[in-house]
């Protein structure tokens, strides 16, 4: 779990460790033609990884998968909860603001889009791979729940319409099409406001079935998001995190029954939290949150 408190001994005192980059991927070429794992497993990253005995690795990597899936199976068995999903993944160009750097990435958009391009494409594939394998591993098919792609970030904040339109939604496309040929449905949770990019998301659902793709939503305006995805692309979100935490249940209520009124009618909508409610939501709040979804959100 990510924490994002403020930390005095990073330099200057007060800032995020976050802020400061470095640039993993100097070429995209040398990657591609080295393959991934140079990155991931590179040297300069301190994440404790090249402490790890070869017997951890090995099982973390391997038989960890399998140890998991059992013990959800058992879950199941036990309660008749299925699980939320089976397997994983992020869009490439999210994947590389980590390994590029924002401000590198920035500038790689304008300057050599094919490029980048060419090296999401590369990244595409291996990720929906992995994503599928991690589900089939799950039980997809067998355990309710495993069939379920988890797929999240968003592009980075503030990209321009037509650059999400030529960077971002062709290669999602090519991932949530893949996966739902492959029989998986996708749970597409993208944070930030994508509501200028709404035209562009409803054309993810093209030549898909109904019901295969979700679209749960973090900072975009929940009401746009009917009027352009409705009929197309059911929808999640997006009760504040905040409002969860410092809020009460009277305005936990009237948020909740505002967004059910913009966003249930001729149904998919879930209600849902922001990205997701925080470990340290009031429980009052919580439960208010459960009641609206009886109290106004039934057909």
């Amino acid at each position: 779990t990510l924490d994002w408190r403020l930390w005095d001994e990073f330099p200057p005192d007060g800032n995020l460790p976050s802020i400061y980059e470095k640039v993993l991927i100097q070429d995209y070429d040398d990657v591609m033609e080295r393959g991934f794992a140079t990155i991931l497993f590179s040297t300069e990253l301190k994440n404790g990884i090249h402490e790890r005995s070869v017997e951890d690795f090995l099982y973390y990597h391997f038989e960890h998968k399998q140890v998991w899936s059992k013990a959800w199976r058992r879950f199941y068995a036990k309660t008749g909860i299925p699980i939320l999903i089976g397997g994983r993944s992020e869009h490439p160009l999210d994947m590389l603001q980590s390994y590029r750097g924002i401000n590198q990435l920035v500038m790689d958009m304008y300057t050599i889009p094919d490029k980048l391009i060419e090296v999401m494409e590369w990244l595409a594939d291996y990720e929906v791979m992995q994503a599928a394998q991690e589900a089939e591993t799950m039980g997809a098919g067998e355990l309710p729940g495993a069939e379920n792609i988890f797929f999240y970030n968003g592009g980075p904040p503030g990209m321009p319409p037509d650059l999400y339109d030529k960077l971002y939604i062709p290669i999602a496309k090519k991932m949530i099409d893949a996966w739902v040929e492959r029989g998986f449905n996708v749970w597409a949770h993208w944070d930030n406001d994508l509501t200028a990019h709404l035209a562009g998301i409803r054309t993810l659902a093209d030549g898909l079935p109904k019901g295969r793709l979700l679209m749960d939503l973090e900072k975009t305006d929940m009401k746009k998001a009917k009027e352009v995805l409705g009929g197309v692309i059911p929808i999640c979100g997006n009760v504040p995190s905040s409002l969860m935490v410092y809020g009460t249940p009277d305005e936990v209520d009237a948020y909740c029954r505002e967004l059910i009124e913009d966003c249930a009618p001729g149904g998919g909508f879930i209600l849902g939290a922001e990205c997701e409610t925080p470990w340290d939501s009031k429980r009052e709040n919580v439960v208010a949150m459960k009641r609206c979804a009886a109290k106004y959100g039934t057909y």
